[in-house]
């Protein structure tokens, strides 16, 4: 290892998991490093930042390599960054077999050759077999990293092959200690966004680079608030509202799922309200609403409706036409 590089190991901007970390940098130190990581947790913990300052250090502790920090990891000969591409539903063979090919061949600087595959939960069955081929044969120095949001999601086979370590929500003390030191962010704000992160810091980081985010989903909130205290003409008017005209299927498909899962947190709320778990809420911006509302429907009613959102974010993963899925969803209500 290059000790006089391995200062980087502190170096990790990390909100929470520190266990994780812990124990990456301690592989590191030690050379006790596995051939294949699989990093497995939900959307927005971490992951994906935890896996880029560990391949930048791995990178660090070789003394032939260049020292580099986290802006020129993309720019490293020896780094592969394997996702879906624009317009895409999956991770085809096609990239996989290209990554197979690029780390068959020796560092040029003698360094690690690093991997790092995002939501390989989107790799298809034929891309899964490739990979698995690389993953039974390893090359030497070089370490594969998987991101995905289920162990269930990948084929046992990918899985009994990599260390796995698992990703969990960052409790509210961390979160608040990370925004506590973030200037630009009012009190308000702040008392907002914690438990609209759910423990997952990815969310706190989006809402900090794009405020105007913060008020959209307080808007759509608003919006799936007014469809559900409103008669059936003005809820297809609402619907109406909320349908993109003349964008691509795809994007379609990924805008109305990230607007499902809003309003899944809207009727969570909803029901731990009827179960007067009030303080448990998420959306704390719109909670005398949320208790008027609560009162209209009865706590069976609001489980169909929870159980029919997931159904249609199913739904849409299966390539449904998005605006016939949203309109069958609504008759529901």
């Amino acid at each position: 290892m290059n000790t006089s590089n391995s200062y980087h190991l502190s170096d990790w901007p990390i909100i929470g998991h520190k266990n994780v970390v812990k124990f990456l940098k301690k592989s590191i130190i030690n050379n006790k490093l596995a051939h294949a990581y699989l990093f497995c947790g939900l959307e927005h913990l971490g992951k994906k930042t935890v896996a880029e300052h560990f391949a930048v250090s791995l990178f660090n502790s070789i003394n032939v390599s260049p020292v580099i920090n986290i802006h020129d990891l993309e720019k490293h000969p020896d780094f592969y960054r394997i996702k879906k591409k624009e317009n895409k539903k999956n991770i085809s063979i096609e990239q996989i077999r290209k990554l197979r090919e690029s780390l068959s061949l020796h560092s040029f600087i003698g360094s690690y050759k690093i991997a790092l595959i995002e939501e390989a939960q989107l790799l298809t069955e034929e891309a899964n077999n490739a990979l698995l081929k690389t993953l039974e044969e390893p090359t030497r120095e070089t370490i594969i990293v998987l991101l995905a949001t289920n162990l269930d999601t990948l084929p046992k086979t990918i899985v009994s092959r990599c260390q796995v370590i698992r990703f969990l929500p960052v409790s509210k003390k961390e979160i608040l200690k990370f925004l506590t030191f973030q200037k630009k962010i009012s009190d308000n704000d702040r008392n907002l966004i914690i438990p609209l992160s759910q423990g997952r810091p990815g969310i706190v980081i989006n809402f900090l680079k794009h405020p105007a985010k913060l008020t959209e989903y307080q808007e759509k909130v608003q919006k799936f608030i007014e469809i559900l205290k409103n008669n059936f003409q003005k809820r297809w008017q609402i619907i109406n509202q909320l349908m993109p005209q003349e964008v691509k299927f795809l994007e379609s498909q990924e805008g109305f799922q990230d607007l499902l899962s809003i309003w899944n947190s809207v009727i969570r709320d909803l029901l731990l309200i009827k179960n007067h778990l009030s303080s448990l809420t998420i959306n704390i911006f719109f909670k005398e609403e949320l208790e008027r509302l609560e009162e209209r429907y009865p706590l069976a009613k609001l489980k169909e409706i929870f159980e029919e959102i997931d159904q249609t974010k199913k739904y849409l993963s299966w390539n449904v036409n998005p605006k016939l899925a949203m309109e069958n969803l609504v008759l529901k209500f």
